[in-house]
């Protein structure tokens, strides 16, 4: 994300989910401040989003204490007062718990507490629906646990979308849409999230060394935004959203993702028994990557001064810049978020 051009860091506002770090001989939690300072070294001064991660395999005692609604979440609220000398412009997630909340009227003070002493702190707030809440829930929240004269940034996220089911995706969000947009709360900010890039992108396509999948985030955005012509899009940047428990030792296939429109093309190509290294493959890979139309119509449209573009050219001539799975991902990424953002902007 770091590698955006600046033009892109101040329009694209980014939402980072805090998860345990990894564990080390001196921090055996996985305490989230390592998570933080990788955030600081990119964007400091630049405008984002931060909310805590719900998976029971990322969380840690530090985000169990965060999570406790007493007091109207005021772990949550003093731990965002302190980031904010760090991050002036912080934009906080409102979290949601009835853990030891008996009835409706507690579950109102605790997060309508947390949502009015926020906004004492922050310009601006970001309320997140997941896409199991019920259009019910929504309208109780909507109406029971903000200020008409400062309501939230609302998210609507939709999580991970499979295959072909963009439409599906887009129905059961033009209800919660409804719901919110209904509410007596004019809510001006409204953004519809969701991710298809699927775990392995082999899967869908046989597992061809060539292949294409589809954006079915893109495909609900499109949907919805008929009906809701202000709505704002969002999207998980193309990382698969779902724990994945990675197992290392056997090696990997060397793979360059690209983005078109609407979907996402990859070649790739297996490291001989022969090569000593990844880099021979990478620069293969790179060679049928700048040899395929789709990519020629991305570089026209993102230049070769765009960093994404530049590193694979510098792959094809020979001189691959990274030849870990990481780094080509760090490469598919901002190409994703750079073209999506020059779609958005031109309306």
């Amino acid at each position: 994300m770091c590698q955006l051009s600046p033009e892109v860091k101040r329009t694209v506002i980014p939402l980072f989910e805090l998860t345990k770090s990894r564990k080390t001989k001196n921090a055996d939690h996985g305490p989230i401040a390592k998570r933080l300072e990788k955030i600081a070294s990119g964007y400091g001064i630049t405008p984002f989003g931060i909310d805590l991660t719900s998976s029971g395999n990322l969380m840690n005692k530090e985000i169990d204490l965060l999570y406790k609604n007493q007091d109207g979440f005021k772990n949550w609220r003093t731990f965002l007062e302190q980031q904010k000398v760090v991050f002036p412009k912080l934009i906080p997630t409102l979290l949601r718990s009835d853990e030891g909340l008996d009835d409706d009227d507690a579950y109102i003070r605790a997060h309508k507490m947390q949502a009015t002493e926020i906004s004492r702190f922050f310009s601006q707030k970001i309320y997140r629906i997941p896409d199991d809440y019920e259009t019910g829930e929504i309208d109780f929240d909507m109406e029971n646990l903000f200020d008409s004269s400062s309501p939230p940034i609302v998210l609507l996220d939709m999580g991970f979308i499979p295959k072909d089911k963009g439409s599906i995706y887009a129905n059961a969000a033009e209800k919660q849409l409804e719901a919110i947009y209904r509410t007596r709360h004019k809510i001006k900010n409204v953004i519809l999230a969701g991710a298809s890039f699927p775990k392995d992108p082999t899967e869908y396509n046989n597992g061809n060394d060539h292949g294409e999948n589809v954006l079915e985030e893109v495909a609900m955005f499109e949907q919805c935004r008929v009906k809701f012509p202000k709505l704002i899009y969002g999207d998980y940047a193309t990382i698969y959203p779902l724990h994945n428990d990675r197992a290392g030792g056997r090696g990997w296939i060397p793979r360059i993702d690209f983005p078109t429109e609407k979907s996402i093309v990859y070649h790739r190509r297996r490291k001989h028994k022969t090569e000593n290294s990844y880099a021979p493959a990478y620069i293969d890979v790179a060679n049928m990557v700048v040899n395929d139309d789709k990519f020629k119509w991305l570089r026209r449209q993102l230049k070769d001064q765009c960093w994404g573009i530049n590193q694979i050219l510098q792959a094809a001539d020979g001189y691959p810049p990274g030849t870990a799975p990481s780094f080509w991902i760090s490469v598919r990424i901002q190409l994703h978020v750079t073209l999506q953002y020059q779609i958005r902007s031109k309306g």
